[in-house]
């Protein structure tokens, strides 16, 4: 049987439309634009949908909106799906399952499906839980947007430091929380009478916030908060060196690319 070449030919047009990377012009093709704006637009609105008055004067316009939007984005995730393996990576049930299963696929399936799912429900837990899943449409954003898709990117090259750097934070809080557990226990029971207790104290001072509702009262708990509260200043600086180095070389690179434009590539299965 002859492959049906103006199925295909259909589906590559849509392809270079729909997803960001293939389209071959500068900037985001008409319809992804127009995407861009209604998620922007999606998302404002659910933002005043928290606020009752807003809702109780607007809540019909603001429901009928969030239906419509939600069937807009559900056939788009539709099309997405049907046109995706055109790129070599997500060819066939396989590439398409794998593809559903990315983190951005995931973020367009959570900001429309609970919405479908509360037509007409009066179950509270599921109509709270539709409108927290609408900010998912922030991360798809991500997708429009090549300043975020940098810092992503930066993100998971340095991942590995930004994950030692937790682990020597996470020691240094129970190892301060049970120093003063130690010190200042039998003084303030209710403060640091448990290394549990003490952390608290530990994160408001070790991320120097300092609430101030809970501090040492002893002399040598003072000593060593003074001591820890310096510690943490290193402690905050540490992820922030590790992701400023990050961003600046990732930065570095884009600028480096955009002067020096390669020959535009699509990662198509097929040709027409």
């Amino acid at each position: 049987m002859k492959p049906n070449t103006s199925a295909n030919s259909l589906r590559q047009r849509i392809f270079r439309q729909i997803v960001v990377h293939a389209y071959d012009k500068p900037g985001l093709s008409p319809f992804n634009q127009l995407l861009f704006w209604l998620i922007t637009f999606g998302v404002f609105i659910s933002i005043l949908d928290t606020e009752p008055e807003f809702r109780t004067y607007w809540g019909g316009h603001f429901r009928n909106f969030e239906l419509f939007l939600s069937f807009v984005f559900a056939v788009e995730y539709s099309v997405r799906l049907w046109v995706i393996s055109e790129d070599a990576r997500y060819g066939g049930v396989r590439g398409r399952l794998k593809f559903m299963l990315t983190p951005m696929a995931i973020f367009d399936l959570v900001a429309f499906l609970p919405s479908l799912l509360t037509l007409g429900g009066s179950d509270l837990l599921l109509i709270r839980i539709a409108r927290i899943a609408r900010f998912a449409r922030f991360a798809a954003l991500g997708r429009y947007t090549r300043a975020l898709q940098i810092i992503v990117t930066a993100i998971q090259r340095c991942w590995r430091e930004l994950v030692v750097s937790f682990f020597i934070a996470l020691s240094l809080l129970v190892l301060a929380a049970t120093l003063l557990f130690f010190v200042e226990g039998e003084v303030q029971p209710e403060q640091f009478g448990s290394i549990p207790r003490a952390l608290w104290w530990a994160v408001a001072t070790l991320t120097t916030i300092g609430y101030g509702d809970v501090y040492p009262v002893t002399a040598l708990g003072k000593t060593c908060a003074g001591l820890l509260a310096l510690t943490g200043i290193g402690l905050v600086s540490m992820p922030t060196a590790i992701l400023a180095g990050a961003f600046s070389d990732q930065f570095k690179a884009a600028r480096e690319s955009a002067s020096n434009p390669l020959p535009a590539s699509l990662p198509s299965k097929t040709e027409s």
